[in-house]
């Protein structure tokens, strides 16, 4: 892929990492731009079309335009078809863009979004994530996340978190490490502190030092908090045993999926504007077993051999990426 490459960040750290890690695999020099939105963020993009608007300041977009332009979920929308009018870059997005499918060379979608199936569409089980290199395993790692539409983080989930991140490092023989996350709850590190001493706990910080991909890299064995889909995919790519602990849905969603117009807008709204749905978490882990990723273990999904499966689905992302009219 002929240089250069813009690459449009947001406030989400997980879809950063996506849109670097499919950058990286584009090739040529990339730029970034992290863009800032204000209140028309929540118009829809098929409302807003190709326009700077719902941006809180401009960057220095301008010569030289990029050839491709990667980007992930709604916000950056608009302005990546802004980008594509003025140089007649193609436009490849991440996750659910909210905007017609057709504004896209290519849109790469995981089960949580209900994203439709079409010509331009590549199905992913699980998002694309940075490689890991291991190194001699030797620690239990749990990695926790936090609250969202789709999933609540509440004393009772944090208890059993703790609990179950407890027994399989009883069971593996490995030092218990926890991480928190940018979502986690405020208090969610001294919790897990209380309720795991001897652990080493991490409570993530902004700006300060992180042990995340190092503690990745050590991993014997990880525990996931079943809020966060990037941290699963960060988790099952490294090639450890992963266990993902479902998180509770908040109760409105419960209802919805309780009737059956519910679950279709749950599982099919795709890019429909204001009336996409949040992910669907449920939907997803649903969607491993079905295609053999994930099995029971009592409360626990079990993930093993993942790893091999997402490098294929990266290789397919690669080679749909490198054939795109150049």
């Amino acid at each position: 892929m002929s240089a250069p490459v813009w690459l449009l960040l947001g406030r989400n750290a997980g879809d950063n990492a996506q849109v670097r890690a499919l950058g990286a695999m584009a090739g040529g020099e990339a730029k970034e731009f992290t863009l800032s939105h204000n209140l028309l963020r929540e118009a829809p993009a098929a409302w807003l079309g190709g326009s700077l608007a719902s941006l809180r300041e401009r960057p220095d977009f301008g010569t030289p335009w990029p050839a491709l332009v990667i980007g992930a979920g709604r916000r950056n929308a608009p302005a990546a078809r802004w980008i594509a009018e003025q140089s007649g870059a193609r436009l490849v997005w991440l996750g659910r863009p909210r905007a017609p499918l057709d504004w896209f060379a290519l849109v790469l979608a995981t089960p949580q979004y209900g994203v439709p199936a079409a010509p331009n569409v590549l199905p992913l089980t699980l998002p694309l994530t940075a490689e890991t290199e291991r190194v001699a395993p030797q620690r239990m790692l749990a990695l926790l996340g936090g609250p969202s539409w789709s999933a609540r983080i509440t004393p009772d989930y944090l208890l059993r978190f703790a609990k179950a991140a407890a027994e399989l490092a009883e069971v593996t023989r490995a030092p218990l490490s926890l991480a928190t996350s940018p979502r986690s709850p405020a208090g969610a590190a001294a919790e897990m502190r209380r309720l795991l001493p001897g652990a080493e706990i991490h409570e993530w910080r902004k700006g300060g030092e992180n042990p995340y991909r190092r503690w990745l890299s050590e991993a014997r064995e990880i525990l996931v908090s079943g809020d966060s889909v990037s941290l699963l995919a960060d988790a099952a790519a490294t090639g450890a045993p992963v266990s993902l602990l479902p998180a509770p849905e908040p109760g409105w969603m419960r209802a919805v999926r309780a009737t059956r117009p519910g679950r279709r807008w749950l599982s099919g709204a795709g890019a429909h504007g204001l009336a996409a749905p949040p992910p669907d978490l449920a939907g997803l882990h649903t969607e491993l077993r079905v295609r053999g990723w994930a099995e029971r273990r009592g409360a626990l999904l079990r993930l093993e051999g993942a790893a091999a499966r997402m490098a294929a689905e990266r290789a397919e992302a690669a080679a749909r990426l490198a054939a795109l009219p150049g």
